[in-house]
């Protein structure tokens, strides 16, 4: 009785009270989501798409920049899209481990601690580091489509994962059209920018 009690406290945050048990993760609770809160939920898919767009387009000629070749390139595309294919299963251990809100503070802090690590690297290889431990847990649009899916009315959850596709969707190609921009002037501004959006979604939690 204390674990559950524990469980409905750390959601109220972010839930509102319904008649229908759900269960994500850890958390077992007779809730689902108030509209509010899958609206801010869209929103953070939407600024994590549009970190990620910021971010991976310009990455190479970056890593160029620094003094890195084309098998450098090339490492840092096998690495992270290797840690890409394990991204899954890592995220799954945090959520099995933590409460919703808490699996994704975890996922938000890597996010951000990489991308400063990107900021003041100057050897390619840390580059790399930092974009692989991105890598392994890029996966919070994911994580958001499995909130909506668990802890939505069926029927409500259908349209809001078809919004929050689109909204995903569209970061990924607004990302790389701003960063293109900003890269001229420098990719740091590209990265400051992916970590302010990082820190803004947790103001959405």
């Amino acid at each position: 009785m204390r674990n559950r009690n524990q469980s409905t406290r750390s959601l109220t945050l972010i839930i509102e009270p319904r008649h229908n048990r759900r269960r994500f993760g850890q958390s077992t609770v007779n809730q689902v989501l108030s509209f509010d809160t899958v609206c801010k939920l869209q929103v953070i898919a939407f600024f994590d798409s549009m970190s990620y767009g910021l971010m991976y387009a310009f990455m190479s000629p970056h890593i160029v920049r620094l003094g890195g070749n084309h098998l450098t390139v090339g490492i840092l595309t096998s690495v992270c899209s290797a840690c890409q294919l394990l991204s899954g299963s890592v995220v799954k251990l945090i959520k099995d481990e933590y409460r919703p809100r808490e699996s994704m503070l975890i996922l938000f802090t890597i996010a951000i601690l990489s991308n400063l690590l990107i900021v003041v690297a100057k050897n390619y290889w840390i580059v790399i580091l930092a974009r692989s431990i991105y890598s392994l847990t890029n996966q919070v649009p994911k994580f958001t489509k499995a909130i909506l899916t668990q802890l939505c009315i069926a029927h409500d959850a259908k349209i809001h994962l078809q919004i929050t596709d689109i909204l995903t969707k569209l970061g990924l190609l607004i990302g790389p059209v701003i960063a293109g921009y900003l890269f001229e002037t420098g990719f740091v501004f590209s990265c400051l920018l992916a970590t302010t959006l990082a820190v803004s979604k947790i103001g959405f939690l």
